[in-house]
């Protein structure tokens, strides 16, 4: 299995690559894995790699925003990634409760026709039990008219203390 990552990246997708077995050798000359693509992103491509000269790999790790940078991707950029997996972490401030979703189009079609949502939809239900009660109410409640509102203000808040670190002579 051949495995893509953005570059920089937060190191759990390498490292769940790595405890999997699917990353290959460790190359010291480079610092990186066989195995693994790292897709540059920077600044002169706005943080988004471009994926019509990344190498064809089985699974690309995107996240948005990501880690560490903080750059979110664009609606456009979004929409060239087959599979979103989002969460309420970032938005909402749910770190470590892991509520989130997952869009998988109908469109998605391995090489021989037959649907990944199929697929998907085996793994999730078989693996996976569901979110706690409390957590889905919580996310509901973030979507809710009042919570955006909180999660906007909160994202000022964020933005305020941004400019503030701007403003600093380090």
């Amino acid at each position: 299995m051949s495995i893509a990552v953005q570059d920089p990246i937060f190191p759990a997708y390498i490292d769940s690559s790595v405890i999997i077995g699917q990353a290959g050798d460790f190359e010291k000359e480079s610092g990186s894995y066989k195995n693994i693509k790292y897709m540059k992103c920077e600044p002169e491509n706005s943080f988004f790699p471009d994926l019509s000269k990344t190498a064809r790999t089985d699974v690309i790790f995107f996240c948005s925003p990501n880690n560490p940078t903080g750059h979110a991707a664009s609606r456009e950029q979004l929409e060239q990634v087959a599979i979103e997996v989002s969460s309420f972490s970032k938005i909402a401030g749910f770190t470590g409760v892991r509520l989130g979703w997952t869009v998988v189009p109908k469109e998605l079609l391995y090489s021989n026709g037959f649907p990944v949502i199929n697929d998907f939809n085996r793994i999730v239900c078989t693996c996976f039990n569901g979110a706690s009660r409390i957590a889905q109410a919580g996310g509901v409640a973030s979507l809710s008219k009042e919570g955006f509102k909180a999660v906007i203000s909160l994202i000022d808040y964020y933005k305020e203390n941004a400019e503030i670190l701007l403003e600093i002579d380090f």
